[in-house]
């Protein structure tokens, strides 16, 4: 645990009496914690954030597992909002966030997305990468892992721009609200919690 980092802070069991309501604790497993996300793209948007302060799902080979068993869980509870789910991973390694804003594993699962898995070919090299993510590796370079119910995409994120998943979906749906930091749609985000703890 790294206690300047604030997902650390987050999943931190001994800090639950003083977190807010955007970092409840709506599902946990042995090494992960499903919180809403901030500046939420719509209702049922979420985040995995791993328990262990490492930088990216890739560095968690014995996790990757438990995260595919908590996705197909958490998608098949229509109730939640989850469905044609659009995971989003910013990748970030040492020296480099990989666009990442915290370089602590957190994938976003954003609902009614899962049509945008593409939305960086042309525009990003890509790496080979299995549906299973058995493939993905820990190595230094940081990365963007898009995965839909029925594709996946490994972008190299060498040098991108900070919030670029964000920026791109956002794009896409005609919005420029894409920075959570300065819209956090905390209206959206007591929604999903009511969604997951009616």
């Amino acid at each position: 645990m790294a206690m300047d980092c604030t997902l650390c802070r987050v999943v931190d069991e001994s800090l639950a009496s003083k977190r807010p309501l955007h970092d409840t604790h709506l599902l946990t497993t042995a090494s992960f914690v499903v919180i809403p996300a901030v500046g939420p793209v719509r209702p049922g948007h979420v985040m995995v954030v791993s328990r262990s302060h490492v930088p990216n799902l890739a560095s968690m080979p014995s996790g990757v597992g438990e995260y595919n068993e908590l996705v197909q869980m958490v998608s098949r509870d229509e109730s939640n909002g989850l469905h044609d789910v659009l995971e989003a991973e910013h990748g970030g390694a040492e020296g480099d966030r990989g666009g990442a804003c915290i370089t602590h594993v957190h994938v976003n699962l954003i609902p009614s997305a899962g049509t945008l898995v593409d939305m960086f070919d042309g525009e990003l090299s890509r790496q080979d990468v299995d549906q299973s993510l058995s493939a993905l590796r820990s190595g230094a370079a940081p990365y963007i892992l898009l995965r839909s119910s029925d594709a996946v995409r490994l972008y190299v994120a060498k040098a991108v721009p900070s919030q670029l998943i964000r920026r791109a979906l956002f794009g896409r749906l005609g919005r420029d609200d894409w920075d959570w930091a300065v819209f956090p749609h905390l209206d959206v985000v007591n929604a999903t919690v009511r969604m997951w703890r009616p």
